[in-house]
């Protein structure tokens, strides 16, 4: 009878034990502050929710419990999903879902799960993770990468980079049309060295102002390209070099050449207009 009261005695402790190991994972469950859920292993039914998961969603626990995981799922997500579910019966597996929120709001999650037995019942329990910020983070960092391309490497005009002495760190592709030179072989040579010494002067005078200016356009000057061909250049020049992103000074430049040799003509032209003007007694006059 003693024996039997010492086996008594250690099941109703072991017992306890574990009521109490379930009521302490049970309260980790539903206070924990990350969205949690437990499912149907076979059909995927909510069994059990946190209040986490409740406020994420947007859900009562009544509705959860009437529904499956699936009906979280964005559109065309599904055949993905169960893939990764149907390997991964019974062990962990970890996914990146797009699920809709009861409003109608997207979210991205990493959702991680692992098999349990839940009541009896063949189960799973989530963790989900939402990444929506990050996600969108990463969207617009990948738009701002395609606008950047867009407006930079694929401009006509061109857009250097150059460190305090002028010396060039960064050319975008259209070097190629400016100097007839690929941007790597335009890279650590210096400004000052492509200019027509006629300019230079100006040039370098105007550069000074930056000590006091953190943009300017510097006059007209003249280049010589890959070609031997003296080009004609309009530069806008912006001192960056405490932006850590770009540290150093932003050059955008344009060939204007065609514009200045038109400019010529029509200077010449009215210059010889006005001389025949002046060389004849005919009265000349000039109407619409």
């Amino acid at each position: 009878n003693a024996e039997l009261a010492t086996q008594i005695q250690e099941r109703t402790k072991i017992q306890d034990q574990l009521r109490l190991s379930e009521e302490k994972y049970r309260s980790l469950f539903n206070v924990n502050p990350l969205p949690m859920w437990v499912l149907d292993r076979e059909h995927l039914r909510f069994l059990s929710v946190n209040q986490a998961a409740i406020d994420l969603y947007g859900y009562t626990r009544e509705e959860f419990l009437q529904m499956t995981v699936e009906d979280l799922w964005a559109p065309n997500q599904e055949k993905r999903i169960k893939k990764v579910v149907n390997k991964n019966q019974d062990d962990f597996f970890k996914v990146k879902v797009k699920h809709m929120t009861k409003n109608g709001d997207f979210l991205y999650v990493i959702v991680k799960s692992n098999p349990l037995i839940f009541d009896g019942i063949k189960a799973r329990v989530s963790l989900v993770n939402d990444v929506t910020a990050m996600v969108k983070a990463e969207e617009k960092l990948v738009y701002s990468e395609k606008r950047f391309k867009a407006l930079v490497q694929e401009g006509s005009d061109l857009i250097s980079i150059v460190d305090c002495d002028f010396n060039y760190k960064y050319n975008s592709p259209a070097s190629k049309w400016v100097f007839g030179l690929e941007p790597e072989t335009v890279r650590g040579t210096n400004f000052r060295d492509y200019i027509h010494r006629e300019d230079l002067p100006e040039v370098s005078e105007n550069i000074i102002k930056l000590k006091t200016q953190k943009r300017l356009q510097l006059p007209s000057y003249r280049i010589k390209n890959a070609q031997g061909e003296w080009r004609w250049i309009e530069t806008i020049v912006t001192n960056l070099k405490d932006e850590e992103a770009v540290g150093g000074i932003v050059m955008n430049s344009r060939d204007i050449t065609d514009f200045v040799e038109q400019e010529k003509k029509l200077i010449e032209s009215l210059k010889r207009y006005d001389i025949v003007s002046k060389a004849t007694t005919d009265i000349i006059t000039d109407y619409n």
